[in-house]
C-alpha cells in the first residue's frame, strides 16, 4: 500500500502545480475590474508580461544617423568633423552626442505611439478576465506558452508583434513626425551657426 500511496501523492501534487496557478488566475480574471483605468492597466500588464515570457529579439542597429543631416541640407563631415570627439563619455556634451539626443528623442515619440496601438489592440481583443487570466498563465503556469501564443497572434493579426521591432504596421498610415523633424533641422542650425556655416535652404 505504501507505493499507492506514494503514487496517490505525486499525482496530488503534480495536479497542484499544474491546477493551482491556474485557478488563481480565473479567481484574478473574475475579481478584475473593468473601469477604463483598470482595462488599462490590465492591458499594460500583460504586454509586460508577454515581453518577459517571449523577450523582443535584439536588434542590431542598422540605422543611417547622417540621413537627418542630409535631408536637413548639410554635409555630416562638414557639420561634425571627423576629427572632433563624437558621442563623449559618460554625461559629457559633444555637437554630435547633442544631435543624437534629439534624433532619440524622435525615435522615443514614435516607440511610444505603437506602444499605444499595441495597448489598444489587447484592450479591444480581451476581456478583464481573459487579460488577467492570460497575464497569471504566462508568469505562473506549466501552460505559460500556450497562454503566450494567444497574446502574440492578436498583436500579429494586426502587426503589432514585438518580434517587428519599430516596423510601423502596413495596415494603418504613419505617424506625423514633422514636428521632430524640424527640431532636428532647427539643432543642426545651431550647430552650423556656431561652425560660422551658412545656414541650409530647405522648405518648410
Amino acid at each position: 500500500m505504501t507505493w499507492r500511496r506514494l503514487l496517490g501523492a505525486a499525482l496530488l501534487i503534480a495536479a497542484a502545480i499544474v491546477l493551482a496557478p491556474l485557478l488563481y488566475g480565473v479567481a484574478k480574471g473574475l475579481l478584475a475590474g473593468h473601469g477604463e483605468g483598470d482595462r488599462r492597466a490590465q492591458s499594460i500588464a500583460l504586454l509586460a508580461a508577454y515581453r518577459e515570457h517571449w523577450p523582443p529579439p535584439v536588434w542590431l542597429a542598422s540605422q543611417d544617423f547622417g540621413r537627418d543631416i542630409r535631408d536637413c541640407g548639410y554635409e555630416e563631415d562638414t557639420l561634425f568633423p571627423p576629427s572632433e570627439p563624437q558621442l563623449g563619455q559618460g554625461e559629457h556634451w559633444t555637437p554630435y552626442a547633442g544631435y543624437f539626443d534629439v534624433l532619440m528623442a524622435r525615435s522615443r515619440d514614435w516607440d511610444r505611439r505603437l506602444e499605444e496601438l499595441r495597448l489598444a489592440r489587447l484592450d479591444g481583443e480581451t476581456s478583464a478576465f481573459s487579460s488577467e487570466f492570460l497575464r497569471v498563465c504566462m508568469r505562473q503556469s506549466p501552460f505559460a506558452s500556450l497562454c503566450a501564443s494567444r497574446v502574440r497572434a492578436i498583436l500579429v493579426a494586426d502587426g503589432l508583434d514585438i518580434e517587428n521591432g519599430s516596423a510601423w504596421p502596413r495596415n494603418r498610415p504613419s505617424p506625423d513626425q514633422s514636428r521632430g523633424t524640424r527640431t532636428i533641422c532647427a539643432y543642426l542650425d545651431g550647430i552650423a551657426a556656431r561652425r560660422g556655416l551658412p545656414l541650409a535652404t530647405r522648405a518648410q
